[in-house]
């Protein structure tokens, strides 16, 4: 059964559980200048919907390479959250913040625990790398910008449960057809009121690119394929600027539901070989 369009009261999410050790002006009590840390507001409310419909334990969340953002301790204020970043541009900012921070690389350090709950986002590491860390059945929730929930997908040890999307002003969590997360369009239908991110192209510059108000789908993978072009070139990218043509021809194609900004919740199998 989908939980799609259900209300969450996101009232509940305490953000003053996050010290940020720092004035609204960016001061400290010296006149020394370190910039806030960061809480990405969408991804405290994807966390906290996660956190209500799943009822995952979440004593510890580990958090690699988040840069200066600190929405896991907003979104699990009563968790110890494991921060780990080695980069010297966030170190002092999240040092500021009150947060456990191990100022190391995320493929060298270890956690001294196994951890509930492994947040992902935005990030190149790979999964496969962090998985032995984790409780049996604990989490690993993602984005795929870097194509994390594709690997993740690919790793038998874990089983996909729900995708945390937004459709219109509403943040749903979605557990049906969840294959479709992965899956490219198939119609121009679909391509049309398809989601997409930043790394999609949209059905109207596909359809500029191909210059053809029909078939468009599969004129653009035929073009995109090198199948079509040809001494045509020229004249099947019209005059579009040159940097939309560069964009629309190494874009991605969109995927039948959602993007790769969503939120992929990954539940580690009681049976894993790893453990």
């Amino acid at each position: 059964m989908s939980e799609n369009g259900e209300e969450f009261d996101f009232s509940k999410v305490d953000y003053s559980a996050v010290d940020t050790g720092v004035g609204t002006d960016g001061y400290k009590d010296s006149d020394e200048v370190t910039p806030d840390p960061e809480v990405n507001d969408e991804l405290v409310k994807r966390l906290s919907l996660f956190r209500e419909k799943a009822q995952p334990k979440t004593d510890v969340v580990y958090y690699p390479n988040g840069s200066d953002d600190i929405s896991p301790k907003v979104a699990f204020p009563d968790s110890r959250i494991i921060f780990v970043e080695d980069d010297p541009d966030y170190i002092d900012t999240l040092v500021l913040s009150g947060v456990e921070l191990h100022e190391e690389s995320p493929e060298s350090y270890i956690p001294d625990t196994r951890v509930d709950i492994l947040v992902m986002n935005n990030t190149t590491l790979d999964p496969d790398k962090f998985t032995d860390y984790l409780h049996d059945t604990g989490y690993i929730v993602c984005n795929n910008y870097f194509d994390t929930a594709d690997a993740l997908k690919n790793n038998p040890s874990f089983e996909l449960q729900a995708v945390v999307r937004t459709v219109g002003e509403k943040y749903e969590y979605d557990i049906e057809a969840l294959g479709d997360y992965f899956k490219e369009v198939e119609t121009d239908d679909e391509f049309k009121s398809a989601a997409r991110d930043s790394k999609t192209v949209s059905f109207g510059i596909a359809q500029d690119t191909v210059e053809s108000g029909e078939d468009v789908l599969a004129k653009y993978k035929k073009l995109i394929a090198g199948q079509g072009a040809g001494d045509n070139y020229e004249s099947q990218i019209g005059n579009m600027p040159t940097e939309e043509i560069d964009f629309s021809l190494k874009a991605k194609l969109p995927k039948k539901k959602g993007t790769s900004d969503d939120l992929f919740v990954f539940k580690k199998k009681a049976s894993s070989p790893k453990e």
